[in-house]
């Protein structure tokens, strides 16, 4: 991605930020800050953004688009956000936004999806207030353009690993290894 493009990128996360926001405020009047902020961080994650990308956005590339990682399928629909608005301003990238993500609003309507990180979170205090779940990056491999994270998790005495792409994925894999055994505990 050349420098003009991540200027772009920039551009794009904000604008997607403020639409996300402003609708999600919108649609759910009754809501709290805690689920209005699980759903926006739901539909504005890397895999959602991915998913927009290889659905809608940027369909007509589809089969160069499904030999590129998350991270750049979600970076190039923020870059097409931005040259939207700066073409045709903040309510047309909106319109642009929402009918984009119509298929993964229905997603999130019924109950705002919460991560695998957020359950232990939960279940981890529930056991005691002072325990918290501790991640730490244990090894990367890979060549430096698509690396494998390891994560290892640890809740008291239990551990759990998880691999992914990214530090973020392998922390949610390593989370949800983890939760089947702390849930038993309670």
């Amino acid at each position: 991605m050349n420098k003009q493009d991540e200027r772009l990128e920039f551009l794009g996360d904000k604008v997607l930020g403020l639409t996300m926001t402003e609708w999600l405020f919108e649609l759910f009047p009754s809501a709290s800050e805690a689920d209005l902020a699980r759903r926006y961080h739901h539909l504005v994650s890397r895999e959602v953004l991915a998913q927009v990308a290889m659905n809608g956005m940027l369909r007509p590339a589809r089969d160069k688009l499904e030999q590129q990682t998350p991270r750049l399928l979600a970076n190039m629909v923020e870059v097409e956000i931005a040259r939207e608005y700066r073409e045709h301003g903040l309510a047309a990238a909106a319109k642009m936004v929402k009918a984009l993500w119509r298929s993964q609003w229905r997603k999130s309507t019924a109950t705002a999806p919460v991560d695998a990180k957020t359950r232990l979170q939960e279940a981890a205090q529930a056991m005691t207030a002072t325990v918290r779940p501790q991640y730490a990056i244990t090894n990367v491999e890979g060549p430096e353009h698509a690396p494998t994270f390891e994560v290892v998790v640890s809740v008291g005495s239990y551990r759990a690993k998880g691999y992914g792409p990214s530090i973020k994925a392998a922390e949610q894999k390593a989370a949800e290894a983890l939760l089947p055994h702390i849930t038993k505990t309670r």
